[in-house]
């Protein structure tokens, strides 16, 4: 692996007025044939991936392959990759005979017995794995706006370790029967799809002891509102 030093303040100062496809033109060029990319594929991925592909569509792109995306994720990625002429999108899997082990021990569902192990071996060790073949990560994270609150809508923002990027953590409870009902009448979905679903996430109760705050959306839909509203005001006048 190549040694680069750079004057971090000095390209902080240049990149400031600079527009992305600038920076990531400038990241290229830099490190030719020796920087990749990762990307969830997921609502926001978009947006850089063009980018990316503007410049040079065969930049790697690593997704990690947990075996638990929704099916709907995965299609998203294929149709992104086909739209925007994507030549090197790399999965990164775990290693089959310790996840086969992991599975085991946590009778099929680790990543509900165990979700951080889950996440280690899923996420962390694939990417730790791959990324040593690259002398650059190109990465996004939104900048924090102090006159703005931007709102993601993340389903599974714990269960794919990027929690720590956000500023405030916001869970949605509601009891069983409640969410099955509202997903029946939304989406169509049974009682036996909204329980392969949950399967996929990290529990409830481990979700709200991370979580810095917690709306109940098992009440009326006025209380619901007055918990948001609350929950609202703490944020903005953080």
């Amino acid at each position: 692996m190549a040694t680069h030093t750079f004057d971090l303040e000095k390209l902080n100062s240049e990149f400031e007025a600079k527009k992305p496809e600038e920076i990531i033109a400038w990241a290229l060029g830099e490190f030719p044939g020796r920087i990749a990319m990762t990307s969830s594929f997921g609502p926001e991925s978009a947006a850089l991936l063009h980018m990316v592909s503007r410049i040079d569509p065969g930049v790697p792109v690593l997704f990690l392959e947990t075996g638990y995306h929704f099916p709907e994720t995965l299609k998203y990625k294929e149709d992104l990759t086909r739209l925007l002429g994507l030549r090197c999108v790399i999965d990164l899997k775990a290693d089959s005979k310790r996840k086969a082990g992991v599975v085991k021990q946590y009778e099929g569902v680790p990543y509900e017995k165990n979700p951080d192990l889950c996440c280690q071996i899923n996420k962390v060790d694939p990417l730790d794995l791959a990324l040593p073949d690259y002398d650059a990560w190109l990465s996004g994270i939104r900048r924090r706006d102090p006159a703005a609150v931007v709102v993601l809508d993340i389903p599974l923002l714990m269960e794919t370790g990027r929690a720590y990027r956000t500023h405030a953590r916001v869970v949605v409870s509601a009891p069983l029967a409640a969410a099955a009902r509202r997903l029946k009448k939304t989406r169509g979905w049974g009682p036996g799809e909204v329980r392969r679903r949950q399967g996929f996430q990290m529990p409830l109760r481990e979700k709200m002891k991370r979580a810095d705050f917690v709306v109940d959306n098992g009440r009326s839909l006025r209380e619901t509102r007055r918990q948001v509203a609350r929950i609202w005001k703490q944020i903005v006048n953080a």
